[in-house]
């Protein structure tokens, strides 16, 4: 049993309007719908009669509104009661963030947004590598982290807000031979050619780097660099190359070409705030689930 479906149901119940409720707990109505129908799923009969006209509850749906709205009730008046707790100390929120990001259109606009929605909070920014960002808030170093992933990437002791899609393409230096290669860069060439990564992280080797290691058969190539400015160093020697959303390396867009990948291997990648579902804010930081950003 998720007991976070008996919450979203109690939201229902209370409004019972799914839209307002919806609005209110700043998700869209298909997503709470959907939980409300996996619950009814789970118990195995329903919990409201949907007509034209709206919606009520069912014998077995105010039965379990009565079994679980005072525990509920219990646990947003403790919550009422540690937020206050917090807002009496320091209200330092750290934020850790891939150095890579637009700051305007992104850093700063998620800043912006939590101190208008949280004015008693004080942010402590740091900037860093994408091997880092999502590291320091696995182990606990950072509140939040404003970083890219790879769909496919989640975790679940995690939750990503997703602000921006971008398309991955291959980033190499402007004299690499694929820049004049008829009929674009194949899985082959992809195999064949070193990737450029970070030196004490293997987080360049997941989802896209393993699938070209398990289509070559074997271990895949790599150039290990320090940090982000030195693994841009060997792409623009044409020492190998990465894949990345271009405003990524705009830095260096003078002295690289940009690359699409081969059609099967196309993928996505999320600018993400990333935070872990256990912390103390959670749920504020939830609130920012329906900022997008344009990169």
């Amino acid at each position: 049993m998720e007991y976070k479906k008996i919450w979203y149901f109690l939201q229902v119940a209370k409004r019972m309007n799914i839209k307002r409720a919806a609005t209110e707990m700043y998700i869209s109505p298909q997503a709470l719908s959907k939980h409300v129908i996996s619950l009814e799923e789970e118990i195995g009969t329903q919990l409201f009669y949907r007509t034209g006209s709206g919606i009520s509850l069912t014998e077995t749906g105010a039965q379990l509104k009565r079994s679980f709205e005072g525990l509920y009730q219990s646990l947003d008046d403790a919550w009422d009661a540690f937020l206050m707790a917090i807002q009496e100390q320091e209200n330092v929120v750290h934020i850790a963030f891939y150095r890579s990001l637009p700051q305007i259109a992104v850093v700063s606009f998620v800043t912006e947004f939590l101190i208008e929605h949280n004015p008693e909070l004080k942010l402590e920014l740091t900037g860093c590598d994408l091997a880092n960002a999502l590291e320091m808030l696995k182990e606990g170093k950072c509140d939040i982290a404003i970083t890219n992933i790879h769909e496919g990437s989640e975790r679940d002791d995690l939750s990503f807000i997703r602000l921006a899609r971008l398309p991955a393409q291959i980033i190499v230096s402007k004299n690499h031979p694929w820049c004049k290669k008829a009929g674009g860069v194949t899985e082959e060439d992809l195999a064949n050619e070193p990737i450029v990564t970070y030196k004490s992280s293997n987080i360049s080797m997941e989802n896209f780097h393993r699938i070209i290691q398990d289509k070559k058969g074997g271990q895949v190539r790599t150039i290990r660099a320090g940090d982000e400015d030195a693994i841009m160093q060997q792409v623009v020697l044409g020492n190998g190359y990465v894949v990345r959303p271009v405003y990524t390396v705009k830095n260096y867009i003078d002295k690289l070409a940009v690359l699409e990948l081969p059609q099967e291997l196309k993928f996505n990648i999320n600018v993400v705030i990333g935070y872990r579902k256990n912390h103390p804010l959670a749920k504020e930081f939830e609130k920012m689930r329906n900022i997008r950003v344009i990169l």
